[in-house]
């Protein structure tokens, strides 16, 4: 069909009508995106909330023997019997 002026009409495809630009398909892409990133982060933070708390780093779940000092009888852990021979405000450099 001519147009009114003589010359062609311009070809427009119906295609091109019934889809959104790409530019709203990237806009819709990335909020999908962004929407299922805080549902992932939501869904780790309750159920690391769930979870059983972890014991802090050096801690044994075996109890440690304890060593009583000859002096002031003050019981410390055996692993900390140097540290307390040190620095024992009862007895000094008291032998543990």
């Amino acid at each position: 069909r001519a147009a009114a002026g003589g010359g062609a009409a311009p070809l427009q495809s119906a295609h091109c009508d019934t889809h959104p630009p790409a530019v709203a398909m990237i806009l819709r892409l990335l909020l999908l995106a962004l929407l299922a990133y805080i549902v992932w982060q939501l869904l780790r933070r309750w159920l690391a909330a769930q979870a059983p708390p972890r014991p802090p780093p050096g801690f044994s779940a075996e109890p440690e023997a304890l060593v009583r000092c000859e002096r002031c009888g003050v019981r410390v852990p055996a692993s900390q019997v140097e540290a307390v021979r040190k620095n024992c405000r009862q007895c000094g450099d008291g032998a543990a």
